[in-house]
């Protein structure tokens, strides 16, 4: 086998073990499936380009790495794209939001885990989004983060506990117990 057949034939196990998982980490945070779509090509062009430099231990974790920087620069271009328009725009009226793709049939409760995730801040929903989403173990969303396995395990942890919080609060249970208006008696006896 040639050198060029070897790399070939890692790209493609590359690509037939992870594009799925890989396409379910950009849907989710994609507006529409076309945009995730296009992180996915993106992503699998630079592993392409790049085959060689991707870990065989972390070969999802590189490749989601990739892909957090693919959303990333998307993300700075369609903010460009929405402050040119509104300059363009001032005194037309608002256009109207594009239409998200949505699960028919997400429940209660995960839409108010939606909520809260969006309440959070970036850094402790993508924590969480890796973990649990994308079933990453600690050490693989060390490496899609650049930090260390203990800051993982520190950041997952309050990003878990202020997730909590939130889901708190939007039940009404905070943990505090409600005063109770003093009662007071219609016996009165001078």
């Amino acid at each position: 086998m040639t050198a060029v057949d070897h790399v070939e034939q890692r790209y493609r196990l590359l690509f037939e073990r992870h594009w799925r998982r890989v396409f379910a980490y950009a849907l989710r945070r994609s507006t529409n499936r076309a945009a995730a779509e296009d992180v996915v090509a993106d992503v699998f062009l630079t592993a392409w380009r790049r085959v060689g430099d991707i870990p065989d231990d972390y070969e999802l974790a590189w490749l989601l790495a990739v892909a957090r920087k693919v959303l990333a620069n998307a993300y700075r271009g369609d903010a460009r794209r929405d402050r040119l328009l509104a300059r363009l725009h001032q005194a037309a009226p608002a256009l109207p939001a594009p239409e998200v793709e949505a699960a028919a049939d997400e429940s209660e409760a995960a839409e108010q885990v939606r909520a809260a995730l969006g309440r959070l801040r970036e850094a402790d929903a993508e924590i969480l989004q890796l973990a649990n989403w994308e079933q990453l173990p600690h050490a693989q969303i060390a490496v899609v983060l650049d930090c260390t396995v203990n800051a993982v395990a520190i950041r997952l942890h309050r990003a878990r506990q202020r997730l909590s919080d939130e889901l708190a609060k939007e039940s009404g249970r905070t943990g505090h117990i409600e005063p109770t208006s003093p009662t007071f008696s219609s016996d009165t006896t001078p």
